[in-house]
């Protein structure tokens, strides 16, 4: 009874200590109570989260360790694991340790969000795809895996395994899915099918989201993006001005309308599309500003565009096709003298 009323004073002391961040005070009690109840719950979890506050991510794994050897069910610390295993780099582990956690708690949002992230920011390479569908095999009701495993199959260049894992997270029947999640997963399909050329499939499924969504503008622009490309340019025309009639400053659209007159060789129609969307976040406005102008044969007016793309700002092929269409038109103007 002493030592229960003796824990209960330092608890109090220790929950006002953590409320001011005094975090070695914080440690110091958590230790004392933790002689008296090596098993308090909430001694060892503000220990570990002062730990996290002060970056002691190696001091907090060696605690979890001797949680877990003391209890092996202590299965609420597996994210605590989770979290300093991934600010120490370990990140494999680290989605091993939060998947353990979420075998347990599979309606913790902020852990699942957090493991989301880690699985996201895996190389995209045949070490990673490997892992990842070893994960799925082991769960494979854990959707949120499969876009993931698409979206490396992508980046490597195999979009038909590519579009597998975004069907296998598509048609799953267990799971209702979430308008957002499945936009972004259709998405990411189109756009697998369209490095394939298969473009009747991405135009159907490109109707059957515009079709569940009519009211989302930026569909009907991929649309007609899937026409540019086919070269149904006039079609694709016919899509973005019904959205521009209608939103007159809708930059996607104006981006893809004046990509469409470049097409066309329409170049001054490019350029007045262009001028309305160059000072928004998109990086290859001053490209296609200085093809545009390329086009009508003012190559001063071109060049100004491509040298505002800057090798420090800009990505390197960004900044080598800026180079390589610079070059093209200082030879074209030299050739004209």
């Amino acid at each position: 009874m002493k030592d229960k009323e003796k824990v209960e004073k330092l608890l109090n002391k220790l929950n006002n200590q953590y409320q001011r961040k005094n975090c070695q005070k914080v440690l110091n009690l958590a230790n004392k109570i933790l002689k008296i109840d090596p098993e308090n719950n909430r001694a060892l979890q503000l220990k570990l989260m002062t730990y996290s506050y002060i970056n002691k991510s190696e001091l907090g794994l060696e605690e979890i360790e001797r949680i877990i050897k003391f209890n092996p069910e202590s299965k609420e610390f597996y994210s605590f694991k989770g979290n300093f295993l991934s600010k120490v780099g370990k990140i494999k582990e680290a989605i091993l340790a939060y998947n353990k956690y979420l075998s347990y708690y599979p309606d913790d949002e902020e852990i699942k969000q957090a493991n989301i992230n880690l699985m996201n920011s895996l190389n995209e390479d045949e070490d990673s795809l490997n892992f990842l569908k070893s994960l799925a095999k082991e769960d494979p009701n854990n959707l949120e895996i499969y876009p993931i495993i698409g979206s490396i199959y992508q980046e490597i260049d195999k979009d038909e395994e590519a579009i597998e894992f975004f069907d296998k997270y598509l048609e799953n029947p267990e799971k209702e899915l979430y308008d957002d999640d499945k936009i972004k997963v259709v998405a990411m399909k189109i756009k697998s099918f369209k490095t394939l050329k298969q473009y009747d499939d991405a135009l159907k499924l490109t109707d059957e989201l515009i079709k569940e969504f009519e009211y989302e503008e930026e569909y009907y622009v991929v649309k007609a993006g899937l026409y540019e490309e086919l070269g149904e340019y006039y079609n694709a025309l016919a899509i973005l001005d019904k959205i521009i009639n209608k939103t007159p400053e809708h930059i996607l659209a104006l981006r893809e309308k004046g990509i469409v007159y470049l097409e066309l060789k329409k170049y001054g129609d490019a350029i007045d599309c262009f001028q309305r969307v160059i000072d928004e976040s998109f990086f290859d406005c001053n490209y296609l500003m200085g093809t545009a102008y390329k086009g009508k044969g003012e190559y001063e007016k071109a060049l100004e565009y491509l040298n505002n793309i800057d090798e420090e700002i800009y990505d390197k092929e960004s900044y080598q096709q800026a180079q390589e269409l610079i070059e093209e038109i200082e030879n074209e103007m030299d050739n004209e003298k």
